[in-house]
């Protein structure tokens, strides 16, 4: 058995073993981000009910821009991997619609701290 028929029996052997590695890493990454954003919903909902004036908008911030760069990230790796579907553009859309709300929410943010209500 030579260098090659070694190494393209290792090759057989381990097909498939990167892409399993990166479905698993996406599910994590999906459920830590929906974690988070769980997790931020839940403070943002407690520091509403318990300070007056709270607003949250750091994590609104934080969820917009999640969703954001999940949304884009998402339509451009649909792109590279040669997947068009409908879906592409919604979650570009998606993607699009979420960075005009974290836009929003940061000038509201810097409105409110210039007022001096942070």
């Amino acid at each position: 058995m030579n260098k090659d028929e070694i190494l393209e029996k290792a090759r057989k052997e381990n097909k498939g073993m990167d892409i399993a590695g990166l479905e698993v890493q996406s599910k994590a990454h999906g459920i830590a981000g929906a974690g988070m954003l769980l997790l931020c919903a839940t403070v943002n909902l407690i520091a509403s009910f318990m300070f007056e004036g709270c607003r949250g908008t750091f994590f609104q911030i934080m969820f917009c821009c999640y969703n954001a760069i999940f949304g884009i990230v998402r339509y451009i790796a649909g792109k590279r991997r040669g997947v068009v579907s409908d879906w592409s553009a919604v979650w570009l859309m998606f993607g699009l619609l979420m960075t005009g709300f974290a836009a929003e929410m940061v000038y509201v943010l810097f409105r409110d701290l210039k007022a001096g209500l942070v």
